[in-house]
């Protein structure tokens, strides 16, 4: 669905739920396991992003994962992702091969913090079958925009895994800058049709 209606038929669906969705809880138990992941990452990765909304729709969105993977599929942004919330786990599925399962261990103004194990079945990275990694997120409202820093920590589960992983550390740094970059241009434009509807409802 990538024609402008369709579009706005999907942030409507999305405004719609937002109200009636639950909000992602914090896991205590991950909170220790991502300070460790964070002290000894294979690959660390750090960029920023600029959102065209109001806190509030940040926060509604960034914190119901599975409807904003629904809106992602909507639009029609690759990869594509099949989320699911499965108790206080966001289980991810995407089309490159990549499953994981996301805990949040912050979530608190201006930050968002998610303890991720996934494993990954791609020809491009061999060895590296499982892993895990914390995602940080600080924002911050400047205008009518939130601004903010993503980073990226990560760490294979086996010792050939790391040894592989540190070997090919700037190939691998690169793909997860242009990947999540990406990722992070495409949500934008999430962020503000849904900010737009959100005005729009409100008018």
């Amino acid at each position: 669905m990538n024609t402008a209606l369709g579009r706005t038929a999907a942030a409507a669906i999305i405004l719609a739920c937002i109200f009636t969705s639950p909000t992602l809880a914090v896991s205590e138990g991950a909170v220790e396991t991502a300070a460790e992941i964070i002290a000894d990452a294979d690959v660390v990765y750090k960029t920023t992003f600029v959102m065209q909304c109001s806190q509030e729709t940040w926060k509604r969105l960034v914190d119901r994962p599975a409807l904003l993977g629904r809106l992602w599929n909507e639009y029609g942004f690759a990869p594509t992702y099949q989320v699911e919330m499965r108790h206080d786990t966001v289980h991810v599925e995407d089309s490159t091969g990549l499953v994981g399962d996301a805990i949040a261990t912050e979530v608190k103004p201006g930050r968002r913090q998610y303890l991720i194990n996934g494993e990954l079945d791609h020809w491009a990275v061999p060895f590296f079958n499982e892993g895990t990694a914390v995602l940080t997120l600080e924002t911050q409202v400047k205008g009518e925009s939130v601004v903010g820093t993503a980073e990226v920590h990560l760490r294979a589960n086996s010792t050939i895994g790391r040894v592989v992983l540190r070997a090919a550390r700037p190939l691998l740094v690169k793909h997860v800058a242009n990947r999540l970059d990406l990722n992070l241009l495409d949500a934008a434009k999430i962020f503000a049709a849904v900010e737009g509807g959100r005005r729009l409802a409100e008018d």
